[in-house]
């Protein structure tokens, strides 16, 4: 009887919202690799799964020398890194390739993305900031995972 095939899940990591904010100079490589082995901790990243990792031009080169094996998409601008992973996939592709999908991100643009992964019955779930995960996102009914950083940034004064 032959083995089943496994279908991979995708990983969209927007590492910037899992940080809470990435002007330019405030993220190197060992805290990129540290938020990476953080998520993985919450929702393993399993061998042959696909990973793209989403952020600012400012800090490509720190978080593409974190990511090893995955894929970096960049762009900058209000909601770069997010429209830059969302315009990574096709969701008809997506629901035939992988058997789910996990949502490093709590920012609502990704809504539409959800409910339209859901609609072609593929699991998806969330990865987010606790607080920073967006009522519109909780509401498609989705598995959320709070990211409860080991290195949380320093509150302001």
């Amino acid at each position: 009887m032959p083995t089943p095939i496994v279908l991979p899940t995708l990983h969209l990591i927007d590492i910037e919202n899992l940080h809470g904010a990435c002007p330019r100079g405030t993220l190197n490589v060992g805290r990129a690799t540290a938020l990476l082995e953080r998520y993985d901790s919450i929702v393993p990243i399993a061998v042959g799964d696909h990973l793209i990792v989403g952020c600012n031009p400012g800090i490509g080169l720190e978080v593409g020398l974190a990511i090893g094996g995955g894929r970096l998409v960049v762009r900058g601008g209000p909601d770069g890194a997010d429209q830059a992973l969302i315009d990574s996939i096709d969701l008809d592709h997506v629901a035939r390739r992988n058997r789910r999908v996990v949502i490093g991100s709590g920012d609502h643009i990704f809504v539409r993305t959800v409910l339209g992964l859901l609609a072609r019955s593929v699991p998806v779930e969330v990865v987010g900031r606790p607080g920073g995960t967006s009522a519109a996102l909780r509401l498609t009914g989705v598995p959320v995972h709070p990211f409860v950083d080991a290195m949380p940034l320093p509150q302001s004064a």
